[in-house]
């Protein structure tokens, strides 16, 4: 798996038990062993059960930027094999298990933001895979019609904004009036 400024997680995976499913697919249980400095050497590496569905405890390590920053990254990880004509395919997948949550100040209003990498390579630059939820109507809860694409134009007060960038880790967002 490779996150962000090539920040590379390696995988083991030793299949332990097959377990509920369909004809066409299981989930299956297993053991995987995950070195988090992108190291082929597996000695030290972090083991988990999974129970293939990606419903345990999340797994943290932490995602060092070409900026020097640092920080927290969470990922659910689940296996499954899929069957068919041509043999068995065994499947590894994880999903993102974190937010990056924060403050816009817009016309002196202060809104409460959340963004999240769509790609789950922990890259926020990239607004074609970021989504924001913005509390647009600043009543302290995120609402359906507060979350969208990053990239796409929002309404604020009457005036329409768009972010313009994101720093890769997230801290530093854009937000300007749009055409």
């Amino acid at each position: 798996m490779t996150f962000v400024d090539n920040n590379q997680v390696s995988v083991v995976v030793d299949v332990t038990a097959k377990l509920s499913g369909s004809s066409e697919m299981n989930y299956i249980e297993t053991q995987s062993f995950l070195a988090f400095d992108g190291n082929t050497d597996f000695s030290n590496a972090s083991s988990i059960t999974t129970t293939g569905d990606g419903l345990g405890q999340p797994i943290e390590f932490n995602i060092n930027y070409s900026n020097g920053a640092q920080q927290k990254y969470a990922i659910n990880v689940y296996t499954y094999v899929v069957y068919g004509n041509g043999g068995d395919r065994y499947v590894f997948s994880y999903y993102r298990q974190c937010v990056r949550q924060g403050t816009a100040s817009l016309v002196g209003v202060n809104y409460s933001l959340a963004i999240t990498s769509e790609n789950n390579d922990a890259d926020y630059s990239n607004l074609d895979s970021v989504d924001l939820t913005l509390d647009l109507n600043g009543n302290g809860t995120f609402e359906d019609n507060d979350h969208f694409p990053a990239g796409q134009p929002f309404i604020l007060g009457g005036t329409s904004y768009v972010v313009e960038s994101i720093t890769p880790d997230g801290t530093v967002m854009a937000i300007i009036k749009s055409r």
